[in-house]
């Protein structure tokens, strides 16, 4: 019998007693909480199995600038030895604790590729999922329209003769729909911003109707523009 089906006959034996890891370590994402099995679980899971068998494995870590890679090697007390492959995982940031991170996933999960182990879960968001993004502010909604402001559009509307309700109203909501928003239905649904462009307005369209009445002659137009 040959070192090699030695080893063969070992790895069939131990492969068929490998046992399911356990998930006993907790880890959380954010708000999202989980259970995986660490690389303690894993190791539990295969070393009786290798023992009881003459096997037993290492594992080689390499160099890398943005990562870890780790070759796991299948050794027998005969002498025989079978690489099982490596696993590059990157560090998610350049110091100790992300190449530490790293380091362990790699190690973890090369056994658990290696030698079959059956698991749900990992611990991967560590070592591979960059930090959680900030959410960006919410933009305050905009303040409605107050109650002095739509008073004081209220009367200021029959002192001018240029524009009516229905001409403003269909201002503000041709706005609305271009820009994708709700469109107001009636002047109290403006904002404190709108009314208070629309009392400007107003005002100055009062000024100019007088200086048209004051001035017959004069033949220009009244703007009849509604600041939206």
């Amino acid at each position: 019998m040959t070192d090699k089906t030695t080893l063969a006959s070992a790895m069939t034996l131990a492969f068929a007693a490998i046992d399911t890891a356990t998930k006993a370590a907790s880890g959380q994402v954010g708000q999202q909480k989980y259970k995986y099995a660490d690389l303690t679980s894993v190791i539990d899971a295969i070393k009786p199995a290798l023992v009881a068998n003459g096997l037993f494995f290492t594992q080689q870590p390499r160099p890398h600038d943005n990562g870890v890679e780790i070759e796991t090697v299948l050794h027998h007390t005969g002498g025989e030895h079978l690489s099982l492959g490596s696993l590059f995982v990157p560090a998610d940031r350049n110091n100790a604790q992300g190449f530490g991170s790293a380091l362990t996933y790699a190690r973890r999960y090369a056994l658990v590729t290696a030698f079959g182990v059956p698991v749900e879960d990992d611990d991967g968001k560590a070592a591979t999922d960059a930090p959680p993004k900030a959410k960006p502010a919410s933009k305050p909604a905009d303040k409605r329209i107050t109650g002095p402001q739509l008073d004081q559009i209220k009367g200021l509307l029959p002192l001018q003769k240029t524009v009516s309700i229905v001409d403003i109203m269909r201002a503000y909501q041709d706005a609305a729909k271009k820009d994708g928003k709700e469109p107001p239905r009636d002047v109290d649904e403006l904002t404190e911003k709108q009314a208070d462009g629309l009392i400007k307005r107003l005002n100055q369209i009062i000024d100019e109707e007088r200086i048209k009445a004051a001035n017959p002659q004069r033949d220009d137009d009244l703007n009849d523009e509604i600041p939206v």
